[in-house]
């Protein structure tokens, strides 16, 4: 990593894991043993099978409401954190967990009620923190189906986002408030406590995640956009400090561009620029949206405000191998670029395999400089795939089995495998490469599905 702190290794990473999903279970362990260790009135008048399901909700319940700060951690972007787990990783845990969460939400009231005829339950203001858990529930259904279906729902990504945020502020206080007064049970003692303190950490991450886009940035400014392939975008940016920023080859940053041209959006891109070429940072962008549609429209002297490095999708995070295959899906090539750039600057001669697969040639971005670079790198061999270009001869098709195992053969140790393309490309490949023997500790991918 040119400049900078080196990336961790993976066996560091495993027990890092390891260790924070320890701390994390005990952690949710203590929350749920609050209702056993310290029981309501509630439970005095409930007993066998009525006071264990009792026990049991109650259980559940206090267990989604510590998940919600699990669910901040998981996207706070905490550096200690991004260090150790690739955001791909982060971001499917925090679904899991969502999903998690909801389910047991709907699953507490059942069980609180599950011995009570519900129809004896008159609905007045004497049951008012009953009414108020019942509408954190369909709070907490209404941000799940947002969650899930904010493509089917149009919801712009950003705009999602905002709102998500400002939501679940006041919906963790009205839960402690439902959890405060729904029984006597957390009015004092450590019960209290444990309230007060999911309070205070839940508050203060919220402000560490509400106040990111202002902290941490590097100030740059646009020296020049231009066309890359037939739907992709080249920015370079260079800073206004004179410092470039220290990367490794592979990693992505969060742009926010302070321009006419585009909304004040955060968005992440793969540097494709190698490290050794702080002078200048560039990223291409592939148009598929309203707002990267407009990426060429910035102007030469426009801002930008980036965030990062982030990511360990690089050779930097595997110290060690031996022979390094690059899979790249149109626009997925960018991070390679990085690598190969990396690699070739540096004088690395150990052996690299690139595969490349495009629609057409016209859709091939920087395709020069990549062969140019496989030229530089003696022991790197590039195959070109187009999947809509029949005339292509053997070039022509996409990447399957039959495909890798005429490039590649069976895995060998010290081989690893970094995989970036469009979401449907990667688990296709992955696929592939297991059948060949390739296994999944040797199996980096990049994924920017948000």
């Amino acid at each position: 990593m040119s400049g900078g702190r080196p990336l961790p290794q993976p066996a560091a990473r495993r027990w890092f894991a390891l260790l924070g999903l320890l701390m994390a279970i005990t952690g949710l362990i203590g929350v749920g043993l609050l209702p056993w260790r310290y029981p309501s009135s509630s439970l005095l008048y409930k007993f066998g099978p009525d006071r264990s399901l009792l026990l049991v909700g109650k259980t559940i319940g206090l267990v989604a409401g510590a998940l919600l700060l699990v669910q901040l951690v998981l996207v706070a972007r905490l550096p200690a954190l991004e260090r150790m787990v690739s955001q791909n990783r982060l971001i499917a845990a925090h679904r899991v967990v969502g999903i998690t969460l909801v389910g047991m939400a709907v699953v507490h009231p059942l069980l609180i009620f599950s011995s009570d005829d519900l129809r004896t339950i008159p609905v007045s203001w004497e049951y008012w923190p009953e009414i108020v858990g019942a509408f954190v529930l369909m709070a907490f259904l209404a941000m799940a189906m947002t969650a899930v279906g904010r493509a089917f729902f149009r919801l712009p990504h950003h705009l999602w986002k905002i709102g998500h945020r400002l939501v679940v502020l006041p919906l963790m206080a009205v839960l402690v408030v439902h959890v405060f007064f729904v029984n006597d049970g957390y009015a004092s003692g450590v019960p209290l406590v444990f309230l007060i303190a999911l309070v205070v950490c839940f508050a203060l991450g919220w402000i560490w995640v509400a106040v990111r886009p202002l902290r941490r940035f590097h100030l740059h400014r646009v020296v020049s956009s231009a066309p890359a392939g037939d739907s992709a975008i080249t920015v370079t940016l260079q800073p206004l400090n004179g410092r470039g920023l220290s990367h490794a080859p592979g990693q992505f940053v969060y742009l926010r561009f302070r321009s006419r041209a585009l909304s004040f959006e955060e968005h992440p891109f793969t540097i494709a620029s190698a490290p050794e070429a702080q002078a200048q940072l560039r990223v291409t962008i592939r148009c598929c949206g309203d707002w990267t549609q407009r990426v060429g429209n910035v102007s030469s002297g426009d801002l930008a405000a980036v965030q990062g490095p982030f990511g360990l999708f690089s050779p930097e995070a595997i110290k060690g191998w031996r022979r390094l295959i690059l899979i790249a899906g149109g626009v997925g090539i960018t991070p390679m670029l990085s690598i190969l750039a990396h690699l070739a600057a540096v004088g690395d001669q150990r052996p690299l395999t690139l595969i490349w697969s495009n629609r057409t040639r016209s859709g091939r971005v920087h395709a020069e400089q990549i062969d140019d670079l496989g030229r530089r790198l003696n022991h790197c061999r590039i195959y070109h795939l187009f999947s809509r270009e029949p005339e292509a001869g053997q070039q022509y098709g996409r990447i399957d089995r039959q495909r890798l195992s005429q490039y590649l053969g069976v895995h060998q140790p010290g081989t690893y495998v970094f995989i970036c393309g469009p979401a449907g490309f990667m688990p296709t490949v992955q696929h592939a490469l297991g059948r060949l023997g390739y296994p999944s500790t040797a199996i980096m991918t990049e994924r920017f599905h948000m």
